[in-house]
């Protein structure tokens, strides 16, 4: 495109704030330029607070209303009411007057260009036939009927609406009275609406008083969802068919008025902007006394008729029905189709007036018992005789739109070298069917609907996924009805302070923040209910009986995040919490009344030190790794709690009974097979669960090593020493100089927001799906998009002497290569050659000295034995063999990319990753902002 699109960017906004950046259109800019997004716009868009109803566009600060005149080069007017019934004033004063005034404002602009008006091709009213691109001149009307002047259409409705004013009317008898005034100007002159009708006006005036300014007006049909940019499918609201779209699938829309073979002239948004910026470049400076009109549509080049997007609807919604409120699929039947309005008055006699004079009748006779529900039945009727009487002209539609001159401006398009690849707008390229099917429909109706209006329990609510998990659903659906969050708390105030200071205030809600302002302590006051309790304790150590009460009627999903994660636990801490509390979460689960599903995260690691590919299945009770026999989780209890009252009897310290806690952990997990007590609590949480789960849909889900997010709310967020980052911190700081491990290991690993992701799609797949079975699935990356061990060291080498720690001494960190230890003997060999003979020489010298090394050598013979206790913690890890099967998360992952998830929104899928770009763009600048201290 030429030089003249590179034009002063001006956004007229009735506040202060762009919040359409924070849309999901904006997803594909923001990926491309990151952190650098908020640099551009800063630089690129000026927000100009004002309003194109009053003079000067209604802006009020004389230095930009200069700093405009003197640098718009071109002016693009896309304000307006689309409102079929708008109140007749609202829509004058926009689509007609506003048109005027963007237009003087455009004069005094020095170096103006073009100026672009945005229209409707329904300016058309309801002719028939072929529909020319050919300007309104002024008082023309639709029905040859005469005296259409501008100044008494605005005279007309002043003085009705003093009239109004005078008789003390109410705002509501003056919206509906305003409203029918429209419809009646309007169809006085041919047009069928107030909005058609006060957009023909804007262009009348606009021809009128043009002058010798550049003046393209551009007439869109039926605006859709995008056929191909930023991303297939981007849809804001419901638009005009988008209602059909959304009532059929919920299975409200049971017979349609129309006729089947009527044309709908739809076109795709992404085209109707295409068409504007070629419009743009090829009518700048091109003065003419008359007016270029483009009509953008597809009923000419590329007809659809109402027939096949009834066909398209039910196929689609028949292969993927919509989940009601009572978590049941939607199933969907033909329509009946009324082919003229005197079958759909005869349908709407029998079907509804005839029920709804009977109810009169009752209601007369029961001394008005049935009131209510007479006027709500009745409002309701007049309500869809209203619609009917408003878009009957477009139901039985015969008109066809002509589009020469924009044919004409995609053959200059073509001729002139613009990437039509890029500026594409020719219908003729689409497949309709494709295009309702894999994208449209979609579109419109996305997974994200599994969440509106449901209540989900959420336990752990402070951990690091739980809180990615929370924000997600408030960003992509703030009309879910209630998230109840758990946490470790003494009372509700203290549980405010805490998820606040642990979540809210933290960096993670960023984009929340940014996209709702203000807005977000009250979305946050109406969604969330902080609960304080404990999973440790019967009904999860609730005190409050009537939350309790609450929750058991209104959840409908219950997620399990709570656990510890600590490798070195006390066995009776990781005990209660991650075996014992996943029964005591089921247990209150089984108690909601309208339960559709128990989502627990566990942990890959369960497996063990399994090598091979490991499988998605559940482990049953009493099982064991090395296949042991007598695990018995009650017997486990009773061990556990005999060790402590033998402590206690001894009077040992806090110190001495957390040490031995530990160590009996580590004791009972190895005996049975597992390397630590982390995961054989885990695995144990898992076999009560599949013991005692009943007809409850369970689905565990097992992820790898957590990383960092890949993408949501940002790259790179993440939180705490993570057990790969405890490797990297220590190497970026210069501390970490060898390392114990296999180079050719795979490490699986898989970014929090895909995990996240992960348990979303799985509980919209299995919610209600009564099985004896528990679904498992693996989410990880060591099938699919292995990496080895070597390769995360070399990414950390090059960062980190591109970006070197600055230490406390304010000099750079520079990092060298790692001494890796390959086998447990050569680490050993390591370890007592660099630190136990030099600690054995201190030892000596301490002896000899009187103990005046004491303290050195305490505190050395800690650190060692600390780091030796770590690898032997780790060992089953440095040397791990195993990977990860993960065919029932692909089977997700599929039914992702053919259903009606948007798999941009909800992505897990680990081969999209570029593990050098994620380590060395993401991860490693990730840990450094969040973790390095």
């Amino acid at each position: 495109m030429k030089a003249v699109l590179e034009c002063f960017v001006v956004a007229v906004v009735n506040g202060s704030e762009m919040k359409a950046i924070a849309k999901d259109l904006f997803r594909v800019l923001r990926e491309k330029l990151g952190g650098k997004l908020n640099s551009l716009i800063s630089e690129k868009v000026t927000l100009v607070p004002g309003d194109i109803t009053c003079e000067n566009l209604g802006v009020k600060d004389p230095n930009l209303e200069e700093e405009m005149w003197r640098e718009v080069d071109i002016v693009v007017n896309l304000a307006a009411t689309t409102n079929f019934d708008e109140r007749y004033d609202v829509s004058f004063q926009l689509n007609t007057m506003g048109a005027k005034n963007v237009l003087n404002f455009s004069k005094k602009c020095a170096n103006i260009k073009l100026l672009l008006h945005v229209s409707t091709a329904y300016v058309s009213g309801e002719k028939g036939g072929l529909i020319l691109e050919k300007p309104y001149y002024m008082g023309e009307t639709l029905n040859g009927v005469s005296g259409l002047n501008l100044d008494t259409e605005k005279k007309i409705l002043e003085e009705r609406l003093s009239e109004l004013r005078a008789e003390e009317a109410t705002d509501k008898e003056i919206t509906l009275a305003m409203k029918d005034l429209g419809i009646q100007r309007a169809r006085k002159y041919g047009w069928p609406n107030t909005y058609v009708f006060t957009k023909a006006m804007g262009e009348m005036l606009l021809g009128q008083i043009k002058g010798n300014i550049p003046l393209v007006m551009l007439r869109p049909t039926i605006v859709t969802s995008t056929y191909k940019e930023p991303f297939p499918g981007w849809v804001e609201g419901i638009r005009t068919i988008d209602s059909l779209a959304v009532g059929y699938g919920k299975g409200r829309l049971t017979c349609f008025l129309g006729d089947p073979e009527s044309v709908i002239d739809v076109i795709p948004a992404d085209m109707v902007v295409n068409s504007m910026l070629v419009a743009m470049e090829a009518n700048a400076n091109e003065a003419s006394d008359d007016v270029v009109i483009y009509q953008v549509g597809s009923s000419l080049a590329n007809p659809l008729r109402f027939s096949w997007i009834q066909d398209y609807g039910h196929r689609y919604f028949t292969k993927h029905p919509w989940v009601g409120k009572d978590g049941k699929a939607v199933i969907v039947g033909k329509v009946t189709v009324l082919s003229s309005m005197a079958s759909f008055r005869r349908y709407m006699a029998i079907r509804y007036l005839l029920p709804l004079k009977g109810l009169q009748v009752a209601n007369t006779a029961f001394c008005q018992f049935f009131q209510g529900t007479y006027f709500e039945f009745r409002r309701k009727i007049n309500f869809v005789f209203r619609l009917v009487e408003l878009y009957q002209p477009y139901l039985f539609f015969k008109g066809i739109y002509d589009d020469i001159n924009t044919e004409k401006l995609r053959m200059a398009a073509k001729e002139g070298n613009v990437e039509t690849d890029v500026f594409y707008f020719d219908p003729k390229t689409i497949n309709w069917e494709d295009y309702f099917m894999n994208t449209h429909i979609p579109g419109v109706v996305n997974v994200v609907q599994f969440l509106e209006n449901k209540n989900i329990l959420v336990t752990g609510a402070t951990g690091f996924l739980a809180k990615i998990f929370v924000e997600k659903i408030l960003r992509v659906q703030p009309n879910v009805k209630k998230l109840y969050l758990l946490l470790r708390a003494a009372d509700e105030k203290l549980a405010s302070q805490r998820f606040h200071n642990e979540a809210v205030a933290k960096d993670l809600f960023r984009v929340l923040r940014e996209k709702m302002g203000g807005s977000l302590n009250a979305l946050i006051s109406e969604k969330i209910t902080l609960v304080p309790g404990d999973i440790t304790c019967e009904n999860l150590g609730v005190k409050d009986s009537n939350l309790v009460e609450e929750m058991w009627r209104e959840v409908d999903v219950v997620v399990n995040l709570a656990a510890t994660t600590n490798f070195d636990e006390r066995y009776d801490i990781a005990f209660d919490l991650n075996a014992m509390g996943a029964k005591n979460v089921f247990n209150f689960s089984k108690e909601c009344a309208k339960l559709e599903m128990l989502l627990h995260v566990s942990t890959a690691y369960v497996s063990g030190e399994r090598g091979g590919i490991i499988l998605e299945k559940p482990y049953y009770m009493g099982e064991t790794l090395n296949g042991v026999p007598g695990l018995d989780l009650d017997m486990e209890k009773k061990i556990m709690e005999e060790r402590l009252i033998e402590l206690q009897t001894k009077e040992a310290t806090d110190q001495e009974i957390t040490l031995a806690m530990k160590d009996l952990g580590i004791q009972r997990a190895r005996k049975y097979g597992w390397p630590n007590t982390y995961v054989f609590t885990k695995a144990m949480g898992e076999m009560l669960l599949g013991q005692i789960k009943g007809n409850i849909p369970l689905v565990i889900l097992r992820p790898t090593i957590i990383t960092s997010t890949y993408k949501e709310p940002f790259p790179g967020w993440v939180e705490g020493i993570r057990t790969l980052d405890s490797l990297v911190v220590g190497y970026g700081k210069g501390r970490l100089t060898s390392f114990v491990g296999d180079r050719q290991s795979i490490l699986d690993m898989i970014p929090a927001d895909m995990v996240v992701n992960s348990m979303l799609v799985a509980m919209a797949a299995n919610a209600n799906e009564a099985s004896d079975d528990v679904v498992i699935y693996q989410v990880g990356s060591s099938v699919s998009n292995p990496i080895r061990l070597n390769s995360i060291q070399d990414y950390g080498q090059l960062y980190f002497k591109k970006h070197p720690w600055i230490g406390k001494d304010g000099k750079a960190v520079k990092v060298g290569n790692i001494t890796w230890l390959s086998s447990m003997a050569s680490f050993r060999r390591y370890v007592a050659i660099r630190y136990l003979l030099p600690l054995k020489g201190l030892q000596i010298a301490n002896t000899t000295f009187c103990h005046s090394f004491e303290g050195r050598y305490s505190y050395l013979r800690r650190k060692i034995k600390f780091v030796l206790r770590l690898v032997e913690l780790y060992e089953p890890y440095l040397f791990f063999k195993g990977r990860y099967d993960d065919i029932n998360t692909e089977k997700l992952r599929m039914a992702v990319r053919e259903g009606s998830i948007d798999a941009n929104v909800f992505y897990f899928d680990p081969k999209i990753i570029n593990w050098e770009d994620y380590f060395m763009n993401i991860h490693f600048p990730g840990v450094v902002n969040y973790v390095f201290k």
